[in-house]
């Protein structure tokens, strides 16, 4: 092929022939001559790159067999303002996951909405340093990134008559639910409650919606733990064997929102047919969003001695409880979970091998130990640990465990 230099517009693999377009309007074309990884084809538009040889690889994958990709690019700020405005979009994020000088809304409760410029699938949050180097202003740089999203706002999808679900495989399903108004045009029975497991899914139903609610929190299930429809569209690591910890990338929440007029509050009605399953989808979501805090904490501390602890879900005859394990000798941070596990170092082996675990529940522990519970005053919420509870506290603690 002709060797080719410039910034990527397109590029899609058909039948095994790929076609690379550049800004400039330059088209290559190339075959399966050779196969083989480099990086994902939704990785390459915007990228300024220079190439005298590409191959076709499994999947539509594509390899820069001679030549260079400019990957630093995906993580530098757009130069102007000429540049970064058709970039622009907004992302949600749980409130108090992101760094405080991002440019942010609120949206919905517990979310926020930060401002981002995108590039080959990657995303820069933008602070204000950014906008003083474009000379705009916050609302200027707001508004622009709500009017690129509102370009890309899917339609509702009923899954069954007041039930909806939206769906954007790009990432901003979430973000259109907050800002396109793309709510106004689902027919719900009462106010539209909505669930928000993750930015690329969206369920919506009605308050008076019985059957709807119990098909958008098993959805929104699915969602969390990365099996919507059995498709596998959202990926999910699950760390270690059982009991697991599980992390799913891009997830937000299990907990549903109600609108009512212009405002948004939480949905939690007690008594309810549904209470159970409402309260086991918040708890879901709650776990994963403690398991994702956990490696961005883990990142920004790497020399602290400190456990930070996961949330894990489930032993076999019990696979929809959650707990966090408190361990003997072992400075910790401790999320909140249903349940906590006290293990001390000669319990371990024997309590895997001989019985079952003891779980006690959180608001019992806090009850019993909140003097010696620090929180650490991040979101979610977590405890420092600095000492084991004492055998007098163990004992009273395990006579009310599950």
């Amino acid at each position: 092929m002709e060797p080719i230099k410039g910034t990527v517009r397109t590029f899609e693999v058909v039948d095994g022939v790929g076609e690379i377009a550049l800004e400039d309007g330059r088209v290559a074309r190339f075959g399966a001559s050779r196969i083989g990884y480099q990086g994902d084809l939704r990785t390459l538009p915007g990228l300024p790159v220079e190439v005298t040889e590409l191959a076709v690889g499994p999947g539509g994958t594509l390899r820069v067999v001679a030549g260079s990709v400019d990957v630093e690019a995906l993580t530098r700020a757009p130069a102007t303002w000429a540049e970064a405005r058709p970039r622009l979009r907004l992302q949600v994020a749980l409130a108090g996951t992101i760094d405080s000088d991002v440019v942010a809304e609120t949206a919905g409760p517990g979310f926020v909405l930060a401002l981002v410029a995108t590039r080959g699938g990657h995303e820069l949050h933008i602070v204000e340093r950014h906008l003083d180097a474009w000379g705009v202003t916050r609302d200027d740089a707001v508004a622009a990134a709500a009017l690129n999203l509102r370009a890309l706002a899917p339609s509702l999808r009923p899954l069954r008559p007041g039930t909806y679900s939206l769906e954007r495989l790009e990432g901003y399903a979430a973000a259109c639910l907050f800002r396109t108004g793309v709510l106004d045009g689902a027919q719900t029975s009462g106010p539209p409650v909505v669930l928000v497991p993750h930015r690329d899914h969206v369920f919506v139903t009605g308050t008076d919606d019985v059957e709807g609610l119990r098909l958008a929190c098993s959805a929104a299930q699915a969602a969390l733990l990365g099996d919507l429809n059995g498709e596998g569209r959202v990926a999910t690591r699950v760390i270690g064997g059982p009991p697991r910890a599980l992390v799913t990338e891009h997830a937000l929440s299990g907990r549903a929102s109600v609108r009512m007029g212009t405002e948004w509050y939480p949905f939690e009605p007690v008594p309810h047919p549904l209470e159970e399953l409402l309260v086991a989808t918040r708890q879901l979501g709650d776990a994963i969003a403690a398991n994702l805090q956990e490696e961005r904490l883990r990142k920004a501390h790497p020399d602290v001695d400190v456990h930070i602890a996961r949330v894990f879900r489930g032993l076999q005859d019990d696979p929809g409880s959650f707990f966090v394990s408190w361990t003997e000798g072992a400075r910790a941070w401790l999320p909140e979970a249903p349940f906590v596990l006290f293990i001390t170092d000669e319990e371990l082996e024997a309590k895997a091998r001989t019985r079952p675990w003891s779980l006690v529940a959180w608001d019992r522990v806090r009850a019993e130990l909140g003097e010696s519970m620090r929180p650490l005053g991040v979101r979610p919420e977590r405890w420092e640990v600095n000492a084991f509870p004492s055998p007098e506290s163990l004992r009273r603690l395990e006579s009310d465990a599950t």
